[in-house]
């Protein structure tokens, strides 16, 4: 019996809250036409904490996706994790999607989100 499987890449971000924090992710298809989404949320409730500003650039064969948040977002995120001493309580979580011209939507990264004190 043989199994597909379609998962997304696991990329945990890590930074100090109230810091900039961006990265730059190549995708290997050109993403003319394509519709990129991303989205920081709480686990616990699903509630959306922020939206990074993203800025895409296709290529021919590859294109980027830069994913920045804010020192306000940074903040903000470590806000909704209700911390206690510097220990967060509540998981927040982050994924990229594309959705495609035809409208088929696929996650391409997502991972857990720590932003905490220095």
């Amino acid at each position: 019996m043989s199994n597909y499987t379609q998962r997304p890449g696991t990329l945990n971000l890590s930074a100090v809250a109230g810091d900039e924090f961006s990265f730059t992710a190549t995708i290997d298809i050109n993403l003319a036409g394509y519709t990129v989404t991303s989205k920081v949320f709480r686990l616990s409730d699903s509630t959306d904490v922020e939206t990074p500003t993203l800025v895409v650039t296709p290529g021919s064969t590859s294109s980027t996706v830069k994913v920045t948040l804010s020192e306000t977002q940074t903040a903000a995120i470590y806000a909704a994790t209700d911390p206690i001493g510097g220990v967060s309580r509540k998981r927040v979580r982050w994924y990229l999607r594309i959705v495609s011209p035809g409208g088929y939507t696929t996650t391409i990264l997502s991972g857990d989100v720590v932003f905490g004190v220095p």
